[in-house]
């Protein structure tokens, strides 16, 4: 089983909508972490796959290692 993990961190949907469309029937599960600002972003990647979100400061607090690690 192969599960892409993507950090997002507000905006740029665009992007991340074309990253899960190029691995479509390589990758089993798409898990999106979200730091989010914003709610309306965290309700538009839930189409994607599982949105785990996070508070916005969790990335300065704990690092980018910890980030994918909740994914």
């Amino acid at each position: 089983m192969i599960t892409l993990v993507i950090p997002t961190y507000g905006g740029h949907l665009d992007n991340i909508e074309r990253t899960i469309n190029s691995v479509v029937g390589v990758c089993d599960e798409v898990v999106l972490i979200s730091t989010c600002p914003y709610p309306e972003d965290a309700k538009q990647l839930r189409q994607y796959g599982t949105v785990v979100e996070l508070p916005f400061n969790f990335t300065f607090l704990h690092g980018f290692g910890s980030l994918h690690n909740q994914g």
